[in-house]
């Protein structure tokens, strides 16, 4: 089994489309006794989750384009192990 077909594994992995199919907001919203959140403020935390992850990673490669462009301009590119050139 490849790394894919181990995470879409229903054994092992199931899709966030999967675990909230059928939820409505009846059940999403209450707070249960000794539980600290509700279902919908988890969900909720996801998605401000995966936004601010995109964004640090979108932050991160405008950075590294820079590094890459003054590696260039220096003369340092290709680093030793290689990478893509144009």
């Amino acid at each position: 089994m490849n790394l894919r077909e181990f995470l879409s594994s229903p054994v092992t992995f199931l899709a966030p489309a999967k675990a909230l199919d059928g939820l409505d907001r009846t059940a999403a919203e209450p707070h249960l006794p000794g539980a600290p959140h509700s279902i919908a403020e988890i969900v909720a935390h996801i998605a401000f989750s995966q936004d601010w992850f995109l964004h640090v990673a979108t932050h991160n490669a405008h950075h590294l384009g820079q590094v890459m462009l003054l590696r260039q301009l220096t003369g340092a590119w290709p680093p030793p192990a290689g990478s893509w050139t144009w």
